[in-house]
């Protein structure tokens, strides 16, 4: 998708006539809700994307889980507003960020930035690359496996909360 924006509730399915799988994401696409999806002629969203572009958003809310066995490339915004994402690998590059709360339950490898706000945010897996994982205030970002002292947390306001799962395996500063 290359501009525009789109909006998919809960149980709906977006269909695109006569386009092709859809590889890069350049627009702005928020899947609101269990069910929400998106299908081109020759794949859903969900198998054929491999890019949210710079300038294009992903926002996954309400409880939208959307899970894929594709690498994910993040050059633009990955939005969760209670959503969760699962992919074969989050790779967030530096002009990035994934914002918001839910879980990811992939491996993160970041070199942007990661925001846990305004509530939890899960990163499920380990989390590596040099980027920035920041919590906002009255928010609490949860690792559950390692950081690769490449990383750096930042505290954005109070309250603020980091919790380690295993501190053993945090590495980060």
């Amino acid at each position: 998708l290359a501009s525009g924006t789109y909006i998919v509730g809960a149980g709906s399915t977006l269909e695109l006539p006569n386009s092709s799988s859809i590889v890069f994401l350049a627009a702005d696409l928020t899947l609101s809700g269990k069910g929400a999806t998106v299908q081109s002629n020759t794949a859903s969203l969900q198998k054929s994307l491999a890019i949210i572009s710079q300038g294009g958003t992903l926002n996954l809310t309400e409880g939208d889980a959307y899970t894929t066995t594709n690498a994910l490339t993040d050059k633009g915004l990955l939005a969760l507003n209670n959503g969760t994402l699962s992919a074969f690998l989050l790779n967030v590059l530096a002009t990035g960020t994934v914002d918001g709360y839910g879980s990811i339950e992939n491996a993160v490898s970041n070199d942007g930035n990661v925001i846990a706000d305004p509530g939890t945010l899960l990163l499920a897996q380990g989390v590596t690359g040099s980027g920035l994982l920041t919590i906002d205030p009255n928010s609490t970002l949860e690792l559950q496996g390692t950081v690769t002292s490449g990383e750096t947390v930042t505290f954005a306001g109070s309250p603020a909360e980091l919790h380690l799962d295993t501190p053993d395996l945090m590495f980060g500063s």
